[in-house]
């Protein structure tokens, strides 16, 4: 070896530590790699960085280097580790000039390198070592000879397993399997492979040297070599094995399969040898239509699936007389097919049947069908049926549409609209409407407002609330009007139920109606709901907080219940104002309001940074000294405690009132009793 005075002794330390670190993104180069093997005082830890980044650097320069790592122990896995990859014959030969002296589990390594570049001119010399007594190297040099494979290797594998006692040990049951399916993968012959099965006893072969058996038989050039290779070896577990062969492809399927083929085979090779059946043979055709007609029920159960999950057209004649027949078992699960079918011949299907069903049953069958697939083409056809003269046929076909339409439908949908009278199909008919309003363009809210409101006077009364709902789940002013004008309406229903509307109306926009409905009392029986609908949009107006304050206690005097004023209590908490503040700490006496106003307080010490700290110092004191919940007062004190001290001149008055007794709080008077009229807030 080259001695390292050779190279000066800085480069070689900065290499040393460059191969020890392998930071750099690149790596080391050969020559560099090949340097730190050369040099006598080389650490450990570079040799092993040097030795692993030969592993996809070497070329033929580094052989005479890495052979005389071969022979170390310590370093022979690493060594052999680099020439395995290296596409030259000489790596080959250095591997093979190692091994001759070699033993134990060096040995056993290079043997299994040798194996891995499938040398064939290390036949010899895995041969010799068959037989050997350390079963680590015997084992070893049969799995050379079967990733080898050639005639030579066969053989001596052959021979050794013949004279074997019996059972064989495992390694040579799997060098035997290993070889027939190399000879398999470099394209011998079927009975060449076959030679290196011969020693086996097929009754007690483990699964995958099972696989290698069936691999090799099906190899024969014949239709059904699959199906005979099973039933030749007679394994217990031969079914299962070539049902994973078949539907992994290593195994040929057969082209050709007679119902009485199928019907003598054991799951689940049956199953794989349907599921691979080549879909444009008229032979498979006809093969699943004998199955689906005449077969056994659990043969005809598997054949209809299997076809449903290729996606076969022709079972869809099958599955429809099947869901037709709503009494036997298979209806729902013909139908929960036909509905989930994975391409669109199945709509194409149903469409024809809608259009040539007999009975109204059909009709309705088609159209649920087509509902459940939510195939939009057809939802012209469930316009037509929505005249039918069978109320179950209207029923089904609005049902169907509302999964088919958008607005686009909206117009067809609200010419049909004036013939509802029925609430049973107007019921069907209003998630159809809902589900076109809803799947709408923002730009097209305009014309569906102008739709809704030009078909609101024809209709029957019964068909006119879900076109009120319509409004509301589309919202804005144009819709609003449309159902404030309802809300006069000589209809008590129609008018109680426009002014509901306008109280859970989405948007601001209905508050100047809500806030008439409020004043007037009308309806009397959501008069409440009309004041509390006021409270929540007032709360959110886009107003200073003192004005927004001054119109939430405007609406105190028509407070009916305790609700109520929680109501307001809650919006005036969203209202950050000293008007606010100063009528909530009013309210702080009231026994059974107090919790409420502390939360409200404490709404708007959080969200109000601008207002008078000694405003809200003063009214989160007052409450603190309130009858309230322990959690309330925990989060009080921790907001008097962020708030900043109050004025020397100030802190005695501070202290004056923290002395006071909660029961000298002023009570605040009961609320004020309701009034007909109120002035406008």
């Amino acid at each position: 070896m080259m001695h390292p005075t050779l190279l000066p002794r800085l480069a070689l330390a900065i290499l040393w530590a460059g191969l020890g670190n392998a930071q750099t993104p690149s790596g080391p180069s050969e020559a560099e790699c090949l340097a730190v093997l050369a040099a006598t005082n080389a650490p450990l830890a570079s040799i092993a960085a040097a030795l692993r980044s030969l592993s996809t650097r070497s070329t033929e320069a580094s052989i005479p280097v890495l052979q005389a790592y071969l022979a170390s122990p310590a370093w022979s896995d690493l060594a052999r580790g680099a020439l395995e990859t290296l596409d030259h014959p000489a790596a080959s030969a250095a591997l093979r000039q190692a091994a001759e002296a070699a033993s134990g589990s060096t040995l056993a390594g290079l043997l299994d390198s040798l194996g891995r570049r499938r040398d064939p001119d290390s036949v010899p010399l895995a041969t010799r070592h068959l037989k050997t007594p350390d079963a680590v190297v015997a084992a070893a040099a049969a799995r050379t000879l079967g990733r080898i494979a050639n005639e030579p290797a066969i053989e001596a594998l052959v021979s050794v397993a013949s004279d074997h006692p019996r059972p064989l040990p495992p390694y040579l049951v799997e060098a035997l399997c290993v070889a027939a399916d190399e000879s398999l993968r470099q394209r011998h012959s079927p009975q060449f492979a076959a030679r290196a099965l011969a020693p086996l006893d097929l009754g007690s072969l483990p699964p995958h040297g099972l696989a290698s058996v069936l691999r090799v038989r099906a190899a024969v050039p014949s239709e059904a070599a699959v199906l005979d290779a099973v039933r030749d070896v007679a394994h217990p577990a031969a079914s299962l094995i070539a049902a994973h062969l078949v539907s992994h492809g290593d195994v040929s399927a057969p082209t050709h399969l007679v119902p009485e083929t199928v019907a003598s085979l054991s799951e689940p090779l049956r199953s794989a040898l349907l599921i691979v059946a080549p879909s444009p043979s008229n032979s498979v055709h006809e093969l699943f239509l004998d199955l689906t007609q005449h077969a056994p029920p659990d043969l005809r159960e598997l054949a209809i699936a299997i076809a449903v999950r290729r996606g076969w057209p022709p079972i869809l004649a099958v599955l429809w007389e099947q869901a037709r027949d709503s009494a036997s078992r298979a209806s729902a699960e013909a139908c929960r097919r036909l509905a989930a079918f994975p391409n669109d011949a199945a709509d194409d299907f149903l469409i024809r049947q809608l259009r040539s069903a007999p009975t109204a049953a059909d009709l309705i069958l088609a159209a649920d069908l087509l509902g459940r697939r939510a195939w939009a083409p057809a939802a012209d056809a469930m316009l037509e049926l929505t005249a039918h003269s069978d109320s179950a046929v209207r029923i089904a076909a609005w049902s169907a549409l509302r999964d088919m339409v958008d607005a686009r439908g909206l117009g067809a949908i609200l010419q049909r609209w004036t013939d509802l009278a029925e609430p049973h199909e107007v019921a069907a008919a209003e998630k159809t409407l809902y589900a076109a309003v809803t799947r709408r363009a923002p730009d097209t809210a305009p014309w569906i407002v102008a739709q809704l409101s030009n078909a609101m006077p024809t209709v029957a009364t019964a068909a006119r609330p879900p076109l009120l709902r319509a409004l509301q789940r589309i919202g804005g002013p144009a819709a609003v009007r449309i159902v404030a004008d309802a809300a006069a309406s000589a209809d008590p229903a129609i008018r109680d139920l426009a002014a509901r509307i306008l109280i859970e109306w989405p948007d601001r926009e209905a508050l100047p109606w809500i806030e008439d409905m409020a004043r007037r009392g009308e309806p009397a029986a959501l008069r409440p709901l009309a004041v509390r609908a006021v409270l929540r949009w007032t709360s959110e107006l886009e107003l200073a907080p003192d004005i927004r304050a001054n119109r939430l206690l405007a609406w105190e005097t028509m407070m009916a219940s305790e609700d109520d004023h929680r109501a307001l209590l809650a919006a005036l908490g969203q209202t950050p104002s000293v008007l606010a503040i100063r009528r909530l700490r009013d309210v702080l006496a009231h026994p059974n309001l107090v919790n409420e106003a502390a939360s409200a307080l404490l709404k708007i010490a959080d969200a109000a940074s601008q207002l008078p700290a000694d405003e809200l110092r003063l009214a989160l004191e007052q409450a603190r000294a309130a009858p309230l919940a322990e959690t309330l007062r925990g989060q009080i004190e921790r907001q008097l405690a962020n708030l900043p001290a109050p004025p020397e001149k100030a802190r005695g008055a501070h202290e004056r009132y923290r002395a006071r007794s909660p029961a000298m709080v002023p009570a605040p008077p009961p609320p004020p009793a309701q009034r007909s009229e109120v002035a406008d807030p």
